[in-house]
């Protein structure tokens, strides 16, 4: 009797296993509430370990195409500007520790992170820093940094 008990757990534990798994795929949710996003695209990395991995994210975005994502790991990137002119998801590892520090750059057009893609953009977990901007606040271009 025991071990029919036991049996019957065990296969209605499988059937849930399978219907919860069949759920979230079927309705495309990332489980547990992940911050990370659902993939769409190829995936291109920044900073991290391996190959395919870039060192400047504006590099990483060079190589993508409409419909791809960029993680981003944790660290402090230098970069002169980034300019986003795909349909992109672009995720930084957590606001606190991904952080693009433009180093008070002479800015070639308005803005430390430029949008200019024509298709949907996703641009999250980051901290912008030192973006130039107007020379009347110290160091600066003269050009607003939004």
């Amino acid at each position: 009797m025991r071990k029919r008990i036991i049996k019957k757990a065990f296969v209605y534990g499988l059937l849930l296993l399978f219907f919860t798994a069949n759920v979230t795929s079927a309705l495309n949710v990332n489980p547990a509430n992940s911050p990370q996003p659902i993939p769409r695209g190829n995936w291109f990395y920044v900073g991290g370990m391996g190959p395919g991995n870039y060192t400047r994210i504006q590099d990483a975005i060079d190589n993508a195409s409409d419909g791809d994502s960029i993680k981003v790991y944790p660290g402090i990137y230098y970069e002169n500007q980034i300019i986003i002119n795909k349909a992109l998801q672009i995720h930084g590892a957590e606001w606190a520790t991904t952080i693009i520090d433009g180093s008070d750059a002479l800015l070639a057009s308005v803005g430390l992170v430029r949008i200019i893609s024509n298709g949907d953009v996703t641009f999250q977990g980051f901290t912008v820093r030192n973006a130039g901007g107007p020379s009347g606040y110290g160091s600066g271009d003269n050009k607003e940094n939004m």
